[in-house]
């Protein structure tokens, strides 16, 4: 491994995006550490990257809706060399009303998609500032600006990271530190049901699905153009400025009608 090559950590590494940005990073001859909930899948799914790849590959198994398990993997993180770049890719859908929602279930998703994201970061960032460089990768959503029936947990979570990330921004950019909110819409990477992609699939000839390679693709060329919230493919770019323009009234009816007719 050459010695100026780069560390990179991610969390959510054995499924969907996360896997995406392992194998296009991996190509770069970087070192890796892997970080995802189930630990036979994620050896597996290292052993393979390091055949493949020729690379450095660690692990680590956490539950991120578990407190202990990310002040384990805080801790080790800050006890790392060097990470040049971070990226929090871990999570999962929802598809129910509030009122029907377990509270535990309610609190996990908060925990997986936001405070580990808080908690980590600000396991890394010290010495990121110390390097005076390193890049930050939060995988957030198209949902953070379409609220609607059904995600209301999800959406806000997906909110708060591109609060979180910008304000961030704002605070250690002129410090070397690059950082990302990655807003992907419909992707093909297995986090949609069936359901999801047969109602979506071609609208009228229109594809409004992305494979997860485009999205990293995306995702890391806006990195080095010094976007903080990277939202890929002109589809969506388009759905979040319609949205934007539209009353908010107008858009509640017509989500809300969506939400109903797809039922």
């Amino acid at each position: 491994m050459p010695p100026q090559s780069k560390h990179i950590v991610i969390t959510g590494a054995t499924g969907g995006i996360g896997t995406a940005f392992v194998n296009m990073l991996a190509k770069t001859k970087c070192s890796m550490l892997l970080c995802d909930r189930d630990a036979a899948k994620l050896n597996d799914f290292a052993a393979d990257i390091r055949n493949r790849y020729r690379i450095s590959v660690d692990t680590h198994a956490v539950n991120l809706a578990d407190g202990t398990d990310v002040t384990v993997l805080a801790d080790r993180l800050k006890a790392e060399k060097k990470i040049d770049l971070f990226i929090a890719a871990a999570g999962y859908a929802e598809k129910a009303h509030f009122k029907d929602e377990d509270i535990g279930a309610v609190m996990n998703m908060i925990s997986v998609h936001s405070l580990s994201v808080v908690s980590l970061v600000h396991a890394i960032l010290p010495r990121m500032l110390k390097r005076k460089r390193g890049d930050i990768i939060a995988v957030s959503s198209l949902a953070a600006f379409i609220p609607a029936p059904g995600s209301s947990i999800y959406t806000a979570t997906k909110s708060f990271i591109n609060g979180f990330l910008e304000s961030l921004h704002m605070e250690v950019h002129h410090k070397g530190i690059r950082v990302q909110s990655l807003c992907p819409g419909l992707t093909h990477t297995g986090f949609h049901t069936k359901e999801d992609v047969k109602r979506f699939d071609g609208i009228k000839g229109l594809d409004i699905w992305m494979d997860a390679d485009e999205v990293v693709a995306a995702s890391l060329d806006a990195l080095g153009n010094g976007s903080v919230i990277c939202i890929p493919g002109w589809v969506n770019k388009a759905i979040r400025k319609t949205v934007a323009v539209l009353p908010r009234q107008s858009y509640y009816s017509l989500a809300e009608k969506l939400a109903k007719k797809n039922k």
